[in-house]
């Protein structure tokens, strides 16, 4: 009877029946924030798959992101330019409300036309009439060659925006924490979301990956009773598919799975009579080594013993088979949250293709390392395998470094590069020995920090209402206009020269014989300290404001740069709001990320393979750099210093004094006094050396006396 009725009630849909409780389970989770830990490119265009963590499990959701740009038209109207665009796709246009659909026998756009006034433009140029387009992805993709068509017409001045990366505007609006706005809270996990059913919310209103959260508090126990492992990621365990090849056909693929103790080892030799060096009790003994290396450089815990299984195959292709099989049992065994760490020449989105149970898991791109695939002629297989189990023992350190790098720019732990994911991964970072950079790689030694800068700053520009120029570095994104950068869409070498032409020189050099005691200073944050001066050397000169003299500074001089006029000044405030915001953070919170964004202000802006690099704001930068030196060279000698050489790295002094007290002394007089000056409060000079007499003729020749009595005089 009670069987009947349970049956009874779930076909009738009462409590008890399958759709009421999918419903619950949908409530639920919609009501707890969402951490998102990656969003990717599906196969079909438009849909991404978002993986987030919620209630300590990992889920996935399908979210549709159209394309959308900004187009600047002689045409008055949206819906002109709503007909033109739907016309040129092959469809015979019938618009309504600001929006175009086509209709007929060809291609149907579902086309949404709106005014945009309110954004700037780049180039300092003044819009005609400014709308953005938005329309289906798919239907972007498939008519992309008419719509370029349709585009290159004359009443189109610019387009801007049409080239941003899939994920970024995603990844800017929804940050890495989200919670589900109430009108969307017990719709189908397996329906269709969009950007407007979340709401971004910091990582101070909710934490991000924290390792004091519940699943990290008490991981799941180990096989065979092994003390359970920490779990640094809210939880989330870690798999690493490690990498290298050469390009004879010889190769390595290691995949290590933590939460089984195991490790899976092929060995790619294209001969079937070569020797086979690498055996189970070598790789234990590597992986002893490897992970008392990680624990020294403050990486979380690894299993002490991994069950290494060694294969040997002959081709690629076996071997991606061979990993399959692993990461199927993997899948089929640990329920807990799971990310799997791609290092190698081959992306995860390229080993997809082979390996299809990578669709399963959210897969993280970490930089990988040239020098690993250059193979000695003899025992390479011992030496490729040694390599690769310090990569592998490093991941750990290196995801946690990601998470850290994640929570403060608010972006997913796979989203972190803004030009699109495994880009970073694609660029080989610097070699050491084995264990050298195993652990953060490149990422988290230049690149990263360059990537969080770019989130923060396309997170603002958009905020400010200017447009995106993230795009292919070698053409940035200026609306298809011929400036004095060259056109960008041609490699006429005219950057380098306009570039060459209004770099300042900043050097100063005072050949001589000087025979009283000298001092080399070390000029730190010279970037920052120009950039929060700018208003002060903006009033030196009798410009109205600091934005005002670097838009003028960017345009180099009278000649129309990529970032000028009205533009050039709203960018460098955007900048200047931001490195305020990293100072803050550095100063009051103690934010050791903030200080490196700080540390890294001019590489990041001067890089060109940066996403968002501004040659304009570049070359702002270098104008106002130069004006701060050559004002800090002022007042040195106002203060009485001699200036023997100086440029932005060092200025070489001579103090004037015989004796290294009184030299020392001086010193930290001019020190203070510089110091106490508001033009020069962000300014950090150290002495490097100090020499009882000094020769001097250029940067290449000169000669010294050091003395070791002045610097423990300074000290």
């Amino acid at each position: 009877g009670g069987a009947a009725a349970v049956a009874a009630a779930a076909a009738g849909g009462g409590p008890l029946s399958m759709r009421s409780l999918l419903a619950n389970q949908a409530a639920a989770l919609t009501a707890v924030p969402w951490q998102l830990v990656q969003l990717t490119e599906t196969s079909t265009p438009g849909q991404l798959k978002v993986w987030f963590l919620a209630a300590g499990k990992l889920h996935s959701v399908t979210m549709l992101l159209p394309r959308s740009f900004l187009v600047d038209t002689f045409l008055e109207e949206p819906l002109e330019l709503a007909h033109s665009l739907a016309g040129a796709a092959g469809a015979a246009g019938a618009t309504r409300s600001g929006s175009g659909s086509g209709s007929g026998s060809g291609l149907q756009l579902q086309l949404e036309v709106v005014r945009a006034s309110s954004v700037t433009l780049p180039a300092g140029r003044r819009p005609t009439n400014l709308f953005r387009v938005t329309l289906p992805e798919h239907q972007y993709r498939a008519a992309a060659t008419r719509l370029a068509a349709a585009l290159s017409a004359g009443h189109v001045r610019g387009v801007y925006e049409d080239r941003l990366p899939v994920a970024l505007p995603a990844v800017l609006s929804l940050g890495c924490v989200v919670s589900v706005v109430p009108e969307a809270r017990g719709r189908p996990i397996g329906g269709h979301w969009r950007l407007h059913d979340f709401k971004m919310r910091t990582t101070a209103e909710v934490g991000y990956l924290d390792q004091d959260s519940e699943a990290a508090a008490a991981p799941p126990q180990q096989p065979g009773g092994a003390p359970p492992l920490a779990l640094p990621l809210g939880g989330i365990r870690h798999v690493v598919l490690y990498s290298s090849m050469d390009g004879s056909g010889r190769g390595v693929f290691v995949l290590t799975q933590a939460a089984l103790e195991r490790g899976l080892v092929v060995v790619l030799q294209p001969s079937s009579v070569a020797a086979r060096e690498v055996t189970g009790m070598l790789l234990e003994r590597l992986w002893r080594d490897a992970r008392a290396h990680a624990a020294q450089e403050g990486g979380p815990s690894e299993p002490e013993r991994l069950t290494w299984e060694v294969m040997y195959e002959r081709d690629a292709l076996d071997a991606s088979r061979a990993l399959q099989r692993a990461l199927l049992s993997y899948r089929s065994s640990v329920r807990s949250p799971t990310v799997v760490v791609v290092q190698g020449p081959l992306s995860a989105a390229r080993l997809q293709r082979d390996m299809t149970v990578l669709h399963d898991f959210p897969a993280l791109d970490m930089p990988s390392h040239a020098d690993d695939s250059r193979y000695p002629p003899l025992q390479w297989q011992q030496r490729a395998a040694r390599r690769a189990l310090y990569r592998c023992a490093g991941a750990g350190l290196w995801l946690v470094e990601r998470a850290a790098l994640c929570r403060y720019a608010h972006a997913p732990l796979a989203n972190l590069d803004p030009a699109g994911a495994g880009a970073a991964a694609a660029a080989a970072s610097t070699t050491g020995g084995p264990g050298g950079g195993g652990a953060a790689g490149g990422e988290a030694a230049g690149g990263g920090i360059g990537s969080v800068a770019d989130l923060l700053m396309a997170r603002r520009l958009r905020e400010a209402g200017l447009t995106l120029q993230v795009v292919d570095p070698a053409l940035p994104d200026l609306g298809g206009s011929e400036t004095a950068e060259g056109d960008p869409r041609e490699d006429t070498g005219a950057a380098e020269a306009v570039s060459a032409a209004t770099r300042p020189r900043s050097e100063l050099s005072y050949p001589g014989v000087y025979r009283s005691v000298c001092v080399t200073l070390r000029l730190h944050h010279l970037a920052v300290a120009a950039v929060e001066a700018a208003d002060l050397l903006a009033e030196l000169e009798g410009v109205a404001s600091g934005a005002a003299a670097a838009a003028a500074a960017a345009g180099g001089g009278g000649v129309g740069g990529a970032m000028g006029g009205s533009n050039g000044a709203a960018g460098f405030k955007v900048l200047r709001a931001l490195q305020a915001a990293w100072i803050r953070d550095a100063t009051v919170n103690r934010n050791l990320i903030a200080d490196s964004l700080l540390q890294n202000l001019y590489r990041w802006l001067s890089n060109p393979s940066s996403p968002l690099h501004d040659p304009g704001l570049h070359r702002a930068l270098l104008q106002l750099q130069h004006k701060l030196f050559l004002q800090l060279c002022s007042e040195m000698r106002r203060l009485g210093a001699v200036i023997v050489a100086a440029n932005t790295n060092s200025i070489t002094l001579c103090t004037g004094k015989r004796g290294v007290r009184a030299a020392a002394g001086y010193t930290r007089f001019l020190l203070e006094t510089l110091r106490s000056r508001e033009l020069f409060r962000w300014l950090e000079l150290a002495p490097a050396s100090w020499y009882l007499a000094y020769m001097y003729r250029d940067p290449y020749n000169w000669a010294g006396l050091e003395s070791t009595a002045a610097g423990a005089e300074w000290r």
